[in-house]
């Protein structure tokens, strides 16, 4: 008598159900939850990545710093290796002469 009853009671619930809910109903609510939800993500990426950018942003100016005054000192190094190298080059060039 359980069993019948509760085939009963699961038939009239589930035929409730099936009127109360169609499936585009269903489509769209979910629809807009996921909208929500993408949304509230993309806020989040954006906020994370400005946090990411404004820490970078520093990072990338002392870097920018540091290769100029490498390139500087890279030239002074030629200057003075030129200087050192050029006398004996000249002397050994006019002593073969």
């Amino acid at each position: 008598m359980a069993e019948i009853h509760a085939i009963t009671v699961g038939r009239a619930m589930g035929m409730y159900v099936d009127n109360l809910v169609t499936q585009e109903y269903l489509d769209a609510t979910l629809d807009a939850r996921f909208a929500q939800q993408d949304a509230k993500f993309e806020q989040r990426f954006k906020a994370l990545e400005r946090r990411v950018d404004d820490r970078v942003a520093p990072l990338e100016l002392a870097i920018q710093s540091i290769q100029v005054t490498q390139r500087f000192q890279s030239g002074l190094l030629l200057i003075l290796v030129a200087g050192l190298l050029v006398p004996p080059v000249l002397s050994l060039v006019s002593s073969l002469n």
